[in-house]
């Protein structure tokens, strides 16, 4: 009986080490294959991965979805080396994603020097703007007036117009917001386009209509006529 007692499975379980006789984490069910933890794993710590994310890249903020991404995908292969023994799995996970978004911080870091070298020199050898010409068409308005907007809405449209940067490859250039890329871009332009529609409007704002003219010549030879035929007939 007594013999019976000591080798229940009650026993046996409590002489099991501490983590045997813990539930299994998310990151040793992962481990063993279970696909339904893939899942628990981006929602325990999802958001936690987000938001470290999203303050080491926030000058990079094009590179977070890849970053999170390739955050989770080392958890997962690094899942069997977790031990619950050793520490716990929130902190296991945030080192993970330390490591990580600091190698992505350190890469968009050299890209966007590298960028904004490549920028300033581009900007100093564009071609210079030409003097205003009274035979100037159009397009030679456009670029005169291009010369005239304030520095960053210039740059901005320089990199887009002559280098075909996109709207987020500019903000990395000039480490500016995409949305103030795209205000800088709008005001730019409408910019250019009323200094293009005043610079069309005729010059001598005080001159008489040309069918106005023309209507009182009309009139005044009406009457010259009117009045000759008058003192003949007298």
């Amino acid at each position: 009986m007594l013999i019976a007692a000591f080798s229940s499975p009650l026993l046996d379980t409590l002489h099991r080490p501490p983590a045997a006789r813990r539930m299994r984490t998310i990151l040793q069910r992962i481990s063993d294959g279970d696909e339904q933890a893939i899942n628990a794993c981006l929602d325990a710590y999802g958001d936690m991965v987000w938001r470290l994310a999203r303050r080491y890249l926030d000058r990079a903020t094009s590179d977070i979805d890849d970053a999170v991404q390739e955050v989770f995908i080392e958890i997962w292969l690094s899942a069997e080396r977790f031990d619950p023994d050793l520490g716990g799995e929130p902190a296991f996970v945030a080192t993970i994603a330390h490591r990580r978004l600091t190698d992505f911080q350190r890469k968009a870091s050299v890209r966007m020097r590298t960028t904004r070298k490549a920028t300033e020199t581009i900007i100093a050898e564009s071609k210079p703007v030409p003097k205003p010409d009274p035979t100037d068409g159009p397009g030679d308005t456009a670029i005169e007036a291009l010369a005239t907007l304030p520095e960053n809405e210039k740059d901005t449209l320089m990199l887009w117009l002559y280098r075909g940067f996109t709207q987020r490859q500019i903000g990395q250039a000039t480490e500016a917001p995409l949305g103030t890329v795209k205000s800088r871009m709008r005001r730019g332009l409408t910019r250019i386009c009323e200094k293009m529609a005043g610079d069309a409007e005729p010059k001598d704002k005080g001159a008489a209509p040309l069918e106005t003219t023309t209507a009182s010549n009309a009139e005044g030879t009406t009457d010259s006529a009117t009045d000759g035929a008058r003192g003949g007939s007298a």
